[in-house]
């Protein structure tokens, strides 16, 4: 939803010319898609936390346990979810100049599997398929697939620090998965600490760094990510969380990319299946391309239902 074009009819005009994504809609839908995934993960109510799979009960974003990351599930743990969330963006493609606003849907189903292998190991898999539907400009509307494997090992006398491994697969269509935008493999390597500071309050640091093998070439990209944050559960079913994340991101023509990120979320559970959230972003990119330059705003929210077996 990033880098629209300068008005709606050039945006138009672009998509038209470019099909499979090389123009600035590409951009676009992928820098939304990224974002999106982002901001669910970092969520300190999700238990995964931010650098395994998300097991829904997020992006990076979603439901989890009645505590604040709370500890390892059973050996083995299967979770079929539905959710659908309403946003509105400050700046829909993420354009340096006449930055354009616009609302969204996105409606996300997927199924993840965690099965103990040891003590401290753990290894995750999960399906997921996110549908992006705009209000105005409908020309940004796409569909996001991904697959992914993971392995979390939290070594003895390492200082409680949880070092993960994922290899992922995400492929971005035009809508109802018509033209390809972009496919890209992913193998990221991360760490992270959490600390409990009260029995209601958390606080979680960590950093990943990913390597791409992307199609388009023009929108592959190697990332390297620090991020923090703090969970507070505020009543038995009421919990609030807030984290930074700071980026670089490193492109094949030379382009490198410094992005900060400000995500705070409000999640209510309704009962053990169902529950709403309600998110705010503030996104800032700075670019040694200056055209790639953009502030955004998103804030939105949603309901999570889900099953555990």
């Amino acid at each position: 939803m990033k880098r629209l074009a300068a008005t709606a009819s050039v945006l138009f005009l672009e998509i038209l010319l470019c099909p499979t994504g090389f123009g600035q809609a590409g951009q676009a839908q992928l820098e939304q898609s990224r974002q999106f995934q982002n901001e669910r993960s970092l969520s300190a109510d999700n238990p995964a936390g931010p650098q395994k799979l998300r097991t829904p009960a997020a992006n990076f974003s979603d439901a989890g346990e009645q505590l604040i990351l709370k500890e390892t599930r059973p050996s083995a743990h299967f979770e079929a979810y539905s959710d659908v969330s309403a946003f509105h963006a400050t700046n829909a493609a993420f354009s340096r100049r006449d930055a354009k606003s616009d609302s969204y849907l996105v409606p996300d189903v997927g199924i993840s599997y965690r099965s103990s292998l040891s003590p401290t190991l753990t290894a995750d898999f999960a399906l997921q398929e996110t549908l992006f539907r705009y209000s105005r400009f409908r020309e940004l509307d796409f569909d996001s697939s991904t697959v992914k494997l993971g392995l979390n090992w939290r070594p003895k006398h390492f200082w409680d620090v949880e070092l993960t491994g994922q290899y992922s697969f995400n492929r971005l269509t035009t809508s109802w998965f018509n033209n390809e935008v972009f496919r890209t493999h992913s193998f990221t390597l991360g760490w992270q600490k959490t600390v409990r500071l009260s029995a209601m309050v958390s606080f979680f640091a960590g950093g990943t760094a990913q390597f791409n093998v992307s199609n388009p070439i023009d929108l592959q990209r190697q990332e390297l990510r620090l991020y923090a944050g703090v969970g507070v559960q505020l009543t038995e079913r009421l919990s609030a969380d807030l984290s930074y994340t700071g980026a670089s991101y490193f492109y094949h023509d030379n382009r490198v990319d410094l992005n900060q990120a400000l995500d705070a979320g409000l999640h209510f559970r309704v009962c053990e299946w169902l529950k709403l959230n309600g998110v705010v972003s503030a996104d800032f990119n700075r670019s040694n391309q200056t055209s790639f330059n953009y502030d955004a705003v998103n804030l939105g929210g949603g309901i999570n239902a889900n099953l555990s077996f």
